[in-house]
Order: structure tokens, then sequence, then C-alpha cells
């Protein structure tokens, strides 16, 4: 027996459904740990780029921003298709939860956009972030999805991030 104190953050304990559909699909990806140098990055990243607010992006705050209401996961997989339909299938995102247990997982926008549905029922809140183009796409439980850029004054992407292994 693992003693209390230890976190599992097997990522097939945490977002089973999200693994199995990865596999299922064949879709390349690059797992980020749980609790890494390289996700406290990620974290950071989007703190320092968006207004944060509890435990949320203060969407009032960022430009461009479109918001979604939603009480089916159909919608919130609707309006991330809506929002990102003007980007490159190939452009690199990442995936990540507010479960700090939960992995983050890097991937091509058509490949997270594939497997959107079991993403977004994986944990409670969800981010879908381009460090590339600089925008977030978040998925609120109370029912809000929201996409937008990152501030303006802020446009230089954190090199520690997309920097292991893969």
């Amino acid at each position: 027996m693992r003693p209390r104190h230890e976190k599992d953050t097997n990522p097939e304990a945490r977002i089973p459904a999200v693994m199995a559909a990865l596999r299922d699909s064949a879709i390349a990806f690059r797992l980020i740990e749980a609790l890494s140098a390289e996700a406290d990055s990620l974290a950071d990243w989007i703190e320092s780029h968006f207004p944060i607010v509890g435990s949320q992006i203060d969407w009032s705050r960022v430009r461009g921003t479109q918001r979604v209401e939603w009480s089916e996961t159909a919608e919130v997989v609707e309006a991330f298709r809506s929002a990102t339909t003007e980007f490159a299938p190939d452009l690199r995102v990442v995936v990540t939860w507010s479960d700090a247990l939960c992995p983050s997982l890097e991937m091509r926008l058509v490949d997270a956009m594939a497997i959107a549905h079991q993403t977004f029922e994986a944990s409670w809140d969800t981010w879908i972030v381009s460090l590339e183009e600089n925008w977030c796409f978040e998925c609120h439980h109370e029912g809000t999805s929201c996409f937008g850029w990152a501030r303006p004054d802020v446009l230089i992407l954190d090199s520690r991030i997309g920097q292991g292994e893969g």
C-alpha cells in the first residue's frame, strides 16, 4: 500500500477517457507530467498572460473574447471548434486541467478537436492554450466557455515550456 501523502498522478487514473481516446484514435501527443517543473511553467504562462480571478481567467479584461454559455458538453465542443477554425490543424496546443494531479498534454489542434468531448469531461475546468499564437480557450464548470488572446503587452513565449522530451 502507498503512503497516504503520495499523490497519484498516473494519467490512466486521472484522465482515463482522454487516454483511451488518444489510444483509440492513434493520436500522437506529448505528456507533461503533473507536478513537474514544466507543468508549473505552463500554469505560470497562463497566469502571466491572462488576468486571473480566483480559479479562472477574468475574461472581461481579455481582448477579443468570445464567450459561450453551455449546459451540455457538445456545446463546449462546438464553441471550441468555432473559436479555433481559423488556425492551422497542425498548430501545437497544450491541454491542461484545474486538477493539479492531472498531466497536461501537448498535441496538434486537429487532434485536440478529435478528443474534445473527452477532454472537457475529464475534470472540472479545462484550458487549451496555444503558446505560439498566444490564445487560450477555457471551459469553466459553471457553464461558460471563453476564448481570447493573451495580453498585448506580453507576447514573448516562455522558453521553458515545450522543452521536455517528446
